[in-house]
């Protein structure tokens, strides 16, 4: 009986370790998520929101205008601050550069803390949905969103 409870206390504990090391990888080091075409050209884009799933925004940011650099790579941030004036806020990043081959590659990151627990939101670029993602038990997320796709 006693070595029965000590497998089943492992159990537990490696499917909590396991667990945890998944929502670490899906938040901060985790492949990205493809960019929709819908997004737009980012590079042009002038708002970043953070919708809830009844489609409010609950933070939302404007677009630092910023002149292109010697390869034509623009980067751009947006500080995300909550519309309800909670104590939720973010930022946004834009990257927007030429490919090897002369295409462009966009990606957004977007970082989100404050927000309520374990809850999905969608990103909307310019009021085109971009992405989505669920916080964790923090109410903190990290996302990356990518026109080459999931790397």
């Amino acid at each position: 009986m006693r070595s029965s409870t000590f497998i089943v206390a492992g159990v537990v504990l490696a499917a909590a370790t396991a667990a945890v090391t998944g929502a670490a990888l899906l938040r901060a080091d985790g492949p990205a998520q493809a960019l929709p075409a819908e997004a737009g050209d980012l590079s042009t884009a002038a708002t970043v929101e953070v919708r809830d799933a009844s489609g409010r925004a609950v933070l939302s940011g404007a677009l630092a205008a910023a002149a292109a650099d010697s390869d034509g790579d623009v980067e751009r941030k947006a500080p995300l601050a909550a519309t309800d004036g909670s104590a939720a806020s973010g930022e946004a990043e834009v990257e927007v550069s030429k490919s090897k081959s002369g295409a462009a590659e966009q990606e957004l990151e977007v970082d989100v803390k404050g927000l309520a627990a374990s809850t999905a939101y969608t990103i909307h670029v310019d009021g085109r949905a971009a992405g989505s993602f669920t916080t964790d038990a923090s109410g903190e997320a990290e996302v990356e969103l990518s026109s080459a796709g999931k790397r």
